[in-house]
């Protein structure tokens, strides 16, 4: 009997320890599954935190630069700047020479070339010249991209609202009035899109503005280039002067005689009037003596 209570303890004691150990085994799998869970809401969140943290819309960055460069021939290099400027798909905006009284030149060359050749144009045109002056300046004009593009498709759903409202109106005052906020709102997408086209055009061609000049290199030696082709020179200026005087005396001639109808008539009276004078006088003499 004794030994049968002792097996009996012996079992449960087994079963006591058992139960035990399991129990700690499912609390330490709850305790890691809690941990992992922890761990997997902390990357989650991280995770979420970074890409709130991403820039959702790509910036709209206009980029402009203006550059004054010495070069030795202008004529030259601005062919040179047409030249390079067609190879890349870009225009000329206008385009100037100016001939100085010292006899050097400038030249002035707005260029619009696709933005991602700005560099590329802008490293080129330095190595044209001596570089004087350079401004690179850009335009961040991302939120009125935005608000176009969004006043926009405001826009487009309004029409296509009122263009259902107009398949139902039922009289004639309610179709005029439709029609008339559908002119308002077609006239405003209109206005809307032309600033749309425009900004992506300023986005898409980046402007430079080139301006050249063209030093005059003095001499230091003497030179008697003034004595080049005297005679020559000489002859050519008195043959120029004298025609110049026949020509104004000609021309006097020719007025002499399309004048001569008004100037006949004055002659005359001018000569009756002398005639009268003169006789006056001869009388006035005669009574004196």
């Amino acid at each position: 009997m004794q030994r049968t209570i002792r097996l009996f303890s012996v079992v449960l004691l087994l079963i006591f320890i058992t139960g035990l150990t399991a129990a700690c085994g499912s609390s330490g799998n709850r305790s890691a599954d809690q941990a992992a869970v922890r761990e997997s809401a902390v990357e989650n969140k991280a995770g979420g935190i970074a890409e709130a943290s991403q820039p959702s819309v790509k910036r709209k960055i206009i980029k402009n630069a203006d550059i004054t460069v010495n070069v030795p021939d202008v004529s030259e290099t601005l062919a040179a700047i047409e030249s390079k400027v067609n190879q890349l798909n870009g225009y000329i905006g206008e385009s100037s020479l100016h001939n100085h009284k010292n006899e050097s030149r400038s030249g002035h060359i707005t260029i619009r070339v696709p933005a991602d050749k700005f560099t590329g144009m802008m490293q080129w045109l330095q190595e044209t010249g001596k570089v004087q002056n350079k401004r690179i300046y850009t335009q961040d004009v991302t939120e009125e991209y935005i608000d176009l593009e969004a006043r926009i498709n405001n826009l487009n759903t309004q029409e296509v609202r009122l263009q259902e409202i107009l398949s139902k109106a039922q009289t004639v005052e309610e179709t005029l009035k439709v029609e008339k906020e559908l002119e308002r709102i077609r006239g405003e997408l209109e206005s809307l899109t032309g600033k749309l086209k425009f900004l992506n055009n300023r986005l898409d061609f980046s402007t430079i503005n080139v301006t050249l000049q063209e030093s005059v290199t003095a001499n230091s030696n003497l030179s008697a280039s003034g004595f080049n082709d005297f005679f020559p020179r000489s002859r050519a200026a008195f043959v120029a002067s004298t025609n110049t005087l026949l020509k104004g005396a000609g021309n006097f001639l020719i007025f002499l005689i399309g004048a001569l109808p008004l100037l006949l008539p004055l002659l005359l009276i001018a000569a009756v009037i002398w005639l009268l004078r003169k006789r006056v006088y001869k009388i006035k003499e005669k009574i004196q003596k």
